[in-house]
């Protein structure tokens, strides 16, 4: 054992000492170092799919103020409107409008062009409703974050999102009112009482523009009130019968009175008596309330054109014309240059009157024949650039006339057993679906017409019929088409 002993003495054994040892097996792998024992906390298991939160808008993060905060402990919560978006990623979710709504602003306006006209005011033409306009403040506040979260959140009602091609619909809410669909249209932010350092603003201040939408398909089309009224229920309360006298009496009294005063129950208990066609019931009328009523449509061409009836419009419009007439009203001798008028005889003109009668009796003549034929729409002659001073006339002495002609006066005329059986044929033959050669022979009209025929029916009066087929040209014209259709209806 001497190269033990030498190794313990610190020599090296002679190699020829040292016993030589043959390996039986390869030499073991040195393991590797064992892992140090961990001195944190293992990661939290990740949350599955569908619990994971919304992935935040890169350097935007998430808000720190989840709404308006609202202290209700001292007064109440006035909260009067809501804006819900309707469609898109955030259908059925209601915006926070802030703190409070003090005030709301509702515009309209209807657009109603004015038709070209030669030296007179001209006639307005209705276009369209327009859209109603809702416009408001709302304000946000918070004591210690950057208000800009809650006032940026409104921007979500102008955002296009998912599949939509516009930004959303919405329906805004004030107390009893409910409008729907809305866009909103205009923003407008004012921040204010800013944070200390670069950290935003407490307070702001938001203006919001909403248009309703429209659309034949709307309910919103025809431009109804959002909300219920009193007149709507009154309306309702009433039976066709009873809304369609009232509305006969109402005209009467509101745009007669200013003239007839007291005579105008005349008229009203004509009508109500309906006997309009009844000449002994007219011819009794006194000559204020017959010319008014005979200018505003009330009688029919035929009547007026009846012996009697044309005996007194003559009369009546002398004395009309006469009362009215500059240095002639409020004369003793008025009613002298009326009866010249009427019998065209200047020896009834006192002297110092006669310069003026022959164009008096010109002007009167063109109002007679206008009344008389029942011509006095727009388009009729006696409004002409060449009778200037007849439609002055004209104005002073049936104004009122006028008046109730443009606002449903010959809807009160008469209907004859024989105007009611020929507006029957006439939508009749119209439901057979004619052809443009059978309208035009039984009306004695061109193709044009035919069209134009066609595309009114069906026509719910006689008057209806009349308005529709002399757009833009005298009365007379729709009135010679109903007279020429009754004719070849008797003859066929």
């Amino acid at each position: 054992m001497a190269w033990f002993a030498l190794g313990i003495i610190g020599l090296s054994p002679s190699p020829h000492l040292m016993p030589k040892i043959e390996p039986t097996t390869k030499p073991l792998a040195i393991p590797p170092t064992p892992p140090k024992p961990a001195t944190t906390l293992p990661a939290k298991p990740k949350p599955p799919e569908t619990t994971k939160p919304p992935i935040p808008a890169p350097g935007r993060g998430t808000s720190p103020i989840a709404r308006q905060h609202r202290d209700i402990r001292s007064q109440p919560d006035y909260n009067p409107c809501k804006l819900i978006i309707l469609n898109g990623t955030f259908a059925n979710k209601a915006i926070d409008l802030g703190i409070d709504i003090p005030e709301i602003s509702h515009s309209e306006a209807p657009s109603w062009e004015s038709q070209e006209s030669d030296k007179v005011r001209p006639v307005l033409n209705f276009k369209n409703l327009g859209n109603r306009s809702i416009s408001f403040d709302c304000t946000f506040f918070d004591l210690n974050n950057d208000v800009a979260h809650l006032a940026e959140n409104l921007k979500h009602i102008a955002q296009i999102t998912g599949n939509e091609a516009a930004p959303p619909r919405l329906l805004f809410v004030q107390g009893a009112l409910r409008a729907v669909e809305c866009v909103c249209t205009s923003f407008n932010d004012k921040y204010s009482d800013p944070l200390p350092g670069n950290k935003g603003y407490r307070k702001a201040v938001c203006s919001i523009e909403l248009k309703l939408n429209g659309g034949r398909d709307n309910a919103n089309a025809l431009g109804a009130p959002l909300a219920a009224t009193p007149l709507q229920d009154q309306i309702d309360r009433e039976s066709v019968q009873d809304r369609q006298k009232r509305a006969r009496v109402g005209i009467l009294d509101t745009l007669m009175a200013p003239c007839l005063k007291e005579k105008s129950a005349e008229l009203r208990q004509l009508v109500d008596a309906n006997k309009q066609g009844d000449i002994d019931a007219i011819a009794r009328l006194s000559p204020e309330t017959f010319v008014q009523s005979a200018i505003a449509g009330v009688f029919s061409p035929e009547l007026l054109k009846s012996e009697r009836l044309q005996s007194k419009l003559k009369q009546d419009l002398a004395l009309a014309i006469a009362q009215s007439e500059p240095s002639v009203m409020n004369n003793p001798v008025a009613r002298n240059f009326a009866v010249g008028l009427a019998s065209n005889d200047v020896g009834f003109v006192p002297k110092n009157l006669q310069p003026q009668f022959p164009k008096t009796y010109s002007d009167y003549q063109k109002i007679l024949t206008a009344i008389s034929d029942q011509t006095l729409d727009e388009a009729s002659s006696v409004f002409g650039n060449d009778s200037r001073s007849a439609a002055e006339k004209l104005y002073r002495v049936g104004n009122c006339g006028l008046d109730l002609r443009r606002n449903g006066g010959k809807q009160l005329a008469a209907t004859s057993g024989n105007d009611a059986q020929n507006l029957k044929s006439i939508n009749q033959f119209f439901g057979s679906k004619p052809s443009s050669e059978q309208i035009m022979q039984r009306f004695g009209v061109d193709a044009k017409a035919a069209e134009s025929l066609k595309n009114g029916q069906p026509y719910q009066t006689k008057n209806d019929f009349i308005k529709h087929n002399s757009q833009g040209k005298p009365e007379s014209v729709g009135y010679g088409l109903w007279v020429t259709f009754e004719k070849n209806s008797t003859s066929a």
